[in-house]
């Protein structure tokens, strides 16, 4: 029951957590949307930009987190500049509660999560 808990506490902070960011790189992107998307069905969070800059056209994420079955919320990708990881400490989630998609997954857990 706990870890339910946790989940509906931890899709909340992860929204406030996309949705500060996001108003944020507003508006320091003109001509550029940024959007917040959280998909509370998949527990995918994430903020993308699209539009056209200076370079060209932008399409490009610049921060991915999911809420995974066990109740860890895993950095798919993180492009905020001092980390993300920081903010989801300072919203009170442990840090044993948050890994890195980038991170190997040990090679005796492999198999299990081919499976899922």
């Amino acid at each position: 029951m706990e870890t339910l808990e946790n989940c509906e506490s931890y899709r909340c902070i992860l929204r406030q957590i996309i949705e500060k960011h996001a108003g944020l790189m507003a508006r320091r992107s003109p001509g550029v949307d940024v959007l917040p998307l959280c998909n509370r069905e998949y527990d995918s969070y994430m903020i993308l930009r699209v539009g056209w800059d200076m370079t060209g056209r932008v399409h490009y994420i610049m921060l991915h987190l999911r809420l995974r079955n066990e109740g860890k919320i895993c950095i798919e990708f993180d492009g905020i500049e001092y980390g993300i990881q920081h903010d989801l400490l300072e919203a009170g989630i442990p840090e044993s509660d948050i890994c890195f998609a980038e991170n190997e997954p040990q090679s005796e857990s492999l198999p299990q999560l081919l499976a899922a």
